[in-house]
């Protein structure tokens, strides 16, 4: 965790600000250990961030904004603040998504998850997350339509066994929100975000396990 590494520095730490340019990120996920992992990738990511120190009041916290274009599809947009001496695990992100086709999920979605998105896509999506001694708690808000999907066979990856075929459309049928829109008051379905941070995980991989279970909520019957 970010507080906890800056912690473990015994000299005092101050940096006013730090910028990335043009960077890129990959986050890998496998079911098993040894497998070929799913991957998503963040390309043209510019970060900014301010206040990093390993000292401060209880207030101090480090702001950090990033910007990066998500599996070369969409782009998404984080804002974070990190407390610098949380007595716990605990943070607050932010952020945006703008129009995207959703079978660009594919790539990774095929191996981590055992799922196909056969079509749909988003207009735009935004979530708001506060961590809170390692429970996330927030809301994602997503407009999108014409979900589909397709469940994988495990071991094969292929979607055109009967069986397969069957729980692809019971989940399309009874499972899966097929769109998803404001209506004439402007109210809609947003997923509700209700995480708490495993042993095992670090700090991106919590942020992302927190904001799916919204992303799978928002789009749940």
């Amino acid at each position: 965790m970010v507080p906890e590494a800056l912690a473990a520095i015994r000299q005092p730490v101050q940096i006013d600000s730090l910028s990335v340019t043009n960077g890129s990120v990959r986050y890998s996920e496998r079911l098993v250990a040894g497998a070929y992992p799913g991957v998503l990738t963040f390309a043209e990511v510019n970060i900014s961030a301010e206040g990093i120190a390993n000292r401060g009041e209880a207030a101090a916290a480090i702001l950090l904004r990033a910007q990066g274009e998500f599996m070369n599809a969409a782009t998404l947009k984080v804002l974070m603040a990190i407390p610098i001496t949380p007595p716990d695990l605990s943070f607050h992100y932010s952020g945006s998504l703008s129009a995207m086709d959703l079978t660009s999920l594919d790539a990774f979605l095929d191996i981590a998850e055992h799922t196909r998105v056969k079509s749909g896509s988003v207009q735009e999506a935004a979530f708001d997350i506060d961590v809170t001694a390692g429970k996330a708690r927030g809301h994602v808000r997503a407009i999108y339509r014409n979900l589909e999907i397709a469940v994988l066979d495990k071991h094969t990856g292929d979607e055109k066994g009967v069986e397969n075929r069957i729980v692809s459309f019971l989940a399309n049928q009874l499972k899966i929100r097929k769109s998803n829109a404001p209506d004439a008051l402007g109210a809609m379905k947003e997923g509700e975000i209700n995480y708490d941070r495993k042993p095992t995980d670090e700090f991106m991989q919590f942020a992302w396990f927190a904001l799916r279970s919204g992303v799978l909520d928002a789009i749940s019957q």
